[in-house]
């Protein structure tokens, strides 16, 4: 018997020490997931400012295909009566020349074109930190800013006047909640890091030395 409460008081030294260290990780990864579970995904992505675009008629014919691309061949109409042609983030126009990027008029345009917003302000970003909103994105980017919504930002790829990207506060708390439960703060898109991997051991531990407590727990007759 004295042995048994030995062993019993040694798991729980452990089990407590052990909990103390996961607690807050653990508690981090119950907040997020209760906000990953009750979020409506389409409104963390943005959709709900989203329009869909006009259909339009593209005329082949004058479209130049003598030049070589490496992957996905995308032909689109970009403003009235300007067609590209774009592949693995290269754009080119329909002539086969090299594309200049749109203006802050014609981002604007394309923005409220695809959005329900009504932006007004554009500023064009060349480079990017590695936790920036529109990581992952071709630069360069115009950002449009609706000033009634501020918070609301519209990412418009530059040459191909697209939508690359919506963010809001809903996508901003979702990134920042995301970082925390996989645990990587710089990029916040690895999965696999080396602390993930010693908190979900640690994790597992307690919940084993939890269950060798029980066990170790005299039983009442």
């Amino acid at each position: 018997m004295h042995k048994r409460l030995s062993w019993q008081r040694r798991v729980r030294k452990w089990h407590n020490r052990i909990a103390v260290i996961g607690f807050l990780q653990l508690f981090a990864w119950t907040v997020s997931g209760i906000y990953f579970a009750f979020t409506d995904i389409n409104q963390v992505r943005g959709n709900d400012y989203r329009v869909a675009s006009p259909q339009s008629s593209i005329d082949f014919a004058a479209v130049n295909l003598s030049t070589t691309f490496n992957g996905k061949l995308t032909v689109q109409q970009r403003l009235p009566g300007e067609i590209i042609i774009g592949s693995d983030g290269r754009w080119q126009t329909a002539q086969g020349d090299p594309l200049q990027i749109l203006n802050q008029e014609e981002a604007l345009a394309l923005g409220k074109a695809q959005t329900n917003l009504n932006l007004t302000v554009a500023s064009l970003i060349e480079s990017a930190e590695p936790t920036s909103e529109f990581r992952g994105r071709a630069l360069p980017l115009w950002q449009l800013i609706d000033t009634e919504q501020p918070s609301v930002k519209v990412y418009l790829d530059a040459y191909s006047g697209s939508v690359s990207a919506i963010r809001n506060d809903a996508w901003r708390i979702w990134d920042f909640l995301w970082s925390l439960h996989i645990m990587d703060y710089s990029t916040r898109d690895k999965i696999g890091t080396v602390l993930l991997k010693i908190f979900s051991v640690l994790t597992l531990f307690t919940a084993v030395l939890g269950i060798a407590l029980y066990l170790l727990i005299p039983k009442k007759r």
